[in-house]
């Protein structure tokens, strides 16, 4: 038992050192800041400036700004005016005659009742001085950079009214803030920095496209009869090697239409031989096939003379074209008249086909041609 509490202390004090020096140490302000102290250092001005600081802090709470490192500084201060032994303190608090200070005075000696031994410091009112100092230049840095904040905002609304692609900007603003959220204000500048660079890169961007315009606009008003010239030149031009290209991609087209549509018939044969012969496929399967290749076939006279028009250059005649009902639902139909006939066709009594009926009938008799062997 005595180990384990000795093991948790250990852990304890190991976790708060680690704490106090990242509070201490891994502040970018802190490492960079650069701090003249002055030529009198005495304990009313000490003092002063940590009530002043507690108006600082109060200040950017209200402006909704994040806190805590520097109420971390402010302690941190605090423990340097109080040092390790309160004595001096509860001195000048037998002295003090203003309420508002003397309230204060108590308030840092309930800050040594709950500091443990590790985070107490030797009193020195010099890092007094320089600590307030630094909570100055966080709120000046704080709401300088909101200020930025605002004035890129505004800058960015009035871009996008214009047309101004503004979304990489958007992104850098982004990690700006959540830099700023997190009190790391050197990381803040150098994000807003390149909000402010892309959103001058969006408009130069645009001022070129604008520029571009202009400038064709005012050389087609200029030479608006040389325009014409040229255009019309190039519409001569374009369209004989339109239709070169038109022609030799519709024999590249015309060739492989050709080899499909010998191969159909072939395609048919080797399904009647599966079906009827060797038997390895069902009817249904073997309907639904020979309706396939029948209805490509069909589709295929129908484009074939399409491409050979095109690839001779000649103008396509419409009227030549051989046109099939042998697609969607009237493949059916066209299945079962190339099998037994016209006449056999069932109708109703108004002329129509009745679907019912041929459907029934297609089942119970295959479509087969004479095979020859």
């Amino acid at each position: 038992m005595r180990k384990n509490k000795i093991f948790l202390f250990l852990m304890a004090t190991i976790f708060a050192s680690l704490l106090c020096n990242a509070i201490e140490l891994n502040q970018e302000d802190i490492l960079d800041f650069s701090y003249t102290p002055p030529e009198k250092i005495t304990r009313e001005g000490a003092f002063d400036g940590l009530m002043n600081a507690e108006k600082i802090i109060s200040e950017m709470r209200n402006a909704n700004f994040t806190v805590y490192l520097v109420e971390d500084i402010l302690l941190t201060a605090k423990r340097y005016y109080i040092g390790k032994d309160p004595a001096a303190v509860q001195e000048e608090l037998r002295f003090e005659t203003i309420k508002e200070k003397k309230d204060y005075m108590y308030s840092f000696l309930a800050v040594f009742s709950k500091s443990s031994s590790y985070e107490l410091r030797k009193r020195d009112l010099n890092e007094v001085y320089r600590l307030v100092a630094l909570i100055q230049l966080r709120r000046n840095k704080a709401f300088d950079l909101n200020d930025k904040f605002q004035l890129f905002l505004e800058k960015e609304k009035q871009l996008r009214k214009e047309q101004v692609n503004t979304s990489e900007a958007l992104r850098a603003y982004d990690s700006a803030y959540r830099a700023f959220k997190d009190e790391r204000y050197d990381q803040t500048t150098k994000y807003l920095t390149d909000a402010e660079s892309a959103l001058d890169k969006a408009t130069s961007q645009l001022t070129k496209i604008k520029n571009a315009i202009f400038l064709t606009t005012a050389f087609v008003i200029k030479y608006w009869k040389e325009t014409i010239v040229t255009l019309i030149l190039i519409i001569l031009i374009a369209r004989p090697v339109f239709f070169k290209l038109r022609g030799m991609r519709a024999k590249h087209k015309l060739k492989a239409l050709r080899q499909e549509y010998s191969s159909i018939e072939g395609y048919i044969k080797e399904t009647q031989i599966a079906y009827l012969r060797d038997k390895t496929i069902t009817r249904e399967i073997y309907l639904k096939k020979v309706a396939f290749y029948q209805t490509r076939r069909a589709k295929l006279q129908r484009i074939i003379p399409v491409y050979e028009a095109i690839a001779s250059g000649k103008k396509i005649n419409k009227e030549k074209i051989p046109m099939t009902k042998q697609s969607g639902n009237n493949t059916r139909i066209g299945l079962f008249r190339q099998t037994f006939g016209s006449n056999n066709i069932p109708r109703r009594n108004d002329g129509t086909v009745d679907r019912t009926k041929l459907a029934e009938k297609l089942r119970r008799k295959p479509v087969i041609k004479k095979l020859r062997y």
